[in-house]
C-alpha cells in the first residue's frame, strides 16, 4: 500500500525549529567572538598609553639626573629616546618601541624634549592615539597625568 500525501516518514529536510536554533546558537557565539576582538583591541591600545607615559617619565627622569636633555621622536609606528643625538635605550631594552597593529600616534610626529628641570617647554604637549586616547605633557612642569 502506498503511503498517504503527507504521511511521508522518509523526510530528509530541516524544520523550522532545527533552523532557528541553528540561527540562535550561530548569533550567540558571533557575539561572543566580536566582545572579546574589541575587548583585546581596547586592552592593547590601553597598554600602549601606559607603556608611552611610562617611557615619557623614564626621559624625564633621565634629563633631571643627567643634567642633559633628553627626549623621545614619536612618529605614527612608534618612538625613540634620545640623549642629545645619541639614541638610547629605552627600559625595555631597545632604543625604539614600534606600535603593534591597530595603534597609532595619530596626532601627528612630534618630538618630546626634556630640559634639566624635567620641563617639555612653556605650551602644553597632547599627544593621541588612535584618534581617542589623549596623553597631556604639561607645560613648565612636564606633569604627565
Amino acid at each position: 500500500m502506498a503511503p498517504l500525501p503527507g504521511n511521508r516518514t522518509d523526510n530528509h529536510g530541516f524544520t523550522l525549529v532545527e533552523i532557528i536554533a541553528v540561527l540562535i546558537i550561530v548569533t550567540i557565539v558571533g557575539a561572543v567572538v566580536l566582545s572579546q576582538t574589541t575587548s583585546i583591541t581596547r586592552n592593547r591600545l590601553t597598554a600602549e598609553v601606559d607603556m608611552l607615559k611610562n617611557n615619557l617619565r623614564y626621559a624625564q627622569a633621565r634629563a633631571m639626573n643627567d643634567n642633559v636633555p633628553w627626549k623621545i621622536t614619536l612618529t605614527s609606528s612608534g618612538y625613540t629616546l634620545f640623549r642629545d643625538s645619541t639614541a638610547r635605550n629605552l627600559p625595555e631594552g631597545d632604543s625604539s618601541h614600534s606600535f603593534p597593529s591597530g595603534v597609532a600616534l595619530t596626532s601627528g610626529a612630534t618630538t618630546v624634549s626634556f630640559d634639566s628641570w624635567g620641563s617639555p617647554g612653556s605650551s602644553d604637549i597632547t599627544l593621541i592615539l588612535n584618534n581617542s586616547e589623549e596623553i597631556l605633557i604639561t607645560g613648565n612642569t612636564g606633569f604627565i597625568p
